[in-house]
């Protein structure tokens, strides 16, 4: 066998920029009220609620929603935090990638994407 497809994550980066930070910010503060949402009715069926059991899981699940809440808080702490131009890891892009006999590995994986306001503006290193 002389090469070899095989599954790569390709880090995809995005620059820091006002219009980023405020979308981040706004999409965060979504989510929170989502979950704000999501607790009333926790907290509603937990007035109502009086099996033991039941209690317990709703009490579980009303953590669970305040977990959510305090890490969505310190996303928006972090975006409000960042300098502006700064690159920030934003997610990770399943991609296919062709080893062939002889490749450098380290060429071949250290690729990566640059976004600045949602275009690509940079792929970096590797080799196709």
């Amino acid at each position: 066998m002389d090469s070899l497809t095989v599954m790569h994550n390709v880090p995809v980066k995005v620059v820091m920029t006002e219009s980023f930070r405020l979308q981040v910010v706004e999409q965060v503060r979504s989510s929170l009220a989502e979950l704000d949402q999501e607790s009333a009715r926790l907290n509603e069926f937990m007035s109502q609620a009086a099996e033991a059991d039941f209690r317990q899981r709703l009490e579980g699940e009303l953590q669970r929603v305040a977990y959510q809440k305090q890490q969505l808080e310190w996303r928006i702490k972090e975006a409000e935090s960042v300098e502006e131009g700064a690159e920030l890891l934003f997610q990770t892009l399943p991609s296919l990638l062709q080893l062939k006999v002889g490749d450098n590995i380290q060429d071949k994986m250290g690729i990566e994407v640059l976004l600045k306001d949602w275009k690509i503006v940079e792929i970096r290193g590797g080799t196709a």
